[in-house]
């Protein structure tokens, strides 16, 4: 289980950061995702891994339909971990996603912004944040777009509401240099965007132990290993409160720091 600060207990920013005009967004600390979201999040509610998508079959997720458990995490039969959630985000347009990549990017604090309290530093291909297992750095070793990642760009193509689909391949470490059994773990994070009658939406996908390579998933930890089911359930409550924050500031954010560099 992740440890969600309240704002109370969030660390105090450094004096030049409090000087920051988005400062305000830290100290509101994380948002709670729904509770049918939640709901989801626990170890006796585990999803059937006959319900993932699995990383040899993304093709499944243009058929225009949810799947049955968009929102869940499990070890495939492979033992290698999977988590997903659907994330709605009410108001963002496309374009404003599209600016508030790059504009996160070049300061600590926006990134801090997105989930206050779990995310610390983020650089050029990097970043630092705790998924529940104490403060790691991951390393990003590559994008992912449609065709790295095995999709029918045709259909992609053909497609109006997606927005983009993209990622990246990556390794977490601790970040204080720590070893052990399983280190670096590799993972592969993908976010299939696409427009609502209200918004955007994000389908997140990851996958623990698994890269993309050209069209192909390959596996990159031992036969012998399996992800920890603790790791796959991190990974989703993580990723369901980061993404609840993100879609409940990002209008406000973009409405009055959309010209700030």
């Amino acid at each position: 289980m992740i440890r969600v600060l309240k704002p109370s207990e969030l660390p105090r920013l450094s004096p030049e950061d409090e000087k920051k005009p988005y400062a305000e967004f830290y100290y509101r600390g994380a948002v709670e995702p729904s509770a049918e979201i939640m709901e989801q999040l626990s170890l006796e509610n585990a999803m059937d891994p006959k319900y993932a998508v699995y990383p040899d079959n993304v093709n499944v997720m243009l058929d225009g339909r949810y799947m049955e458990r968009e929102t869940g995490f499990c070890i495939l039969p492979d033992g290698t971990g999977y988590a997903s959630i659907l994330t709605k985000m009410d108001g963002v347009t496309p374009e404003v996603n599209d600016w508030w990549g790059p504009w996160h990017e070049q300061d600590d604090l926006r990134y801090k912004c997105w989930f206050p309290g779990a995310h610390q530093k983020v650089g050029d291909c990097w970043a630092q944040e705790d998924v529940g297992k104490g403060l790691e750095n991951v390393f990003f070793v590559g994008s992912l777009n449609p065709h790295v990642v095995g999709f029918d760009e045709k259909r992609v193509a053909a497609d109006p509401t997606i927005v983009r689909i993209r990622g990246r391949n990556g390794y977490s470490l601790p970040a204080d240099n720590a070893t052990s059994e399983m280190r670096p773990v590799p993972q592969s994070v993908m976010h299939f965007i696409r427009t609502t009658d209200t918004g955007i939406e994000y389908r997140s996908r990851f996958w623990v132990g698994i890269h993309f390579r050209n069209g192909r998933a390959i596996r990159m930890i031992p036969k012998d290993q399996q992800i920890p089911l603790e790791w796959a359930l991190n990974m989703v409550q993580h990723c369901a409160y980061e993404m609840a924050t993100l879609a409940s500031i990002l209008p406000e954010l973009h409405s009055r720091f959309k010209d700030l560099r």
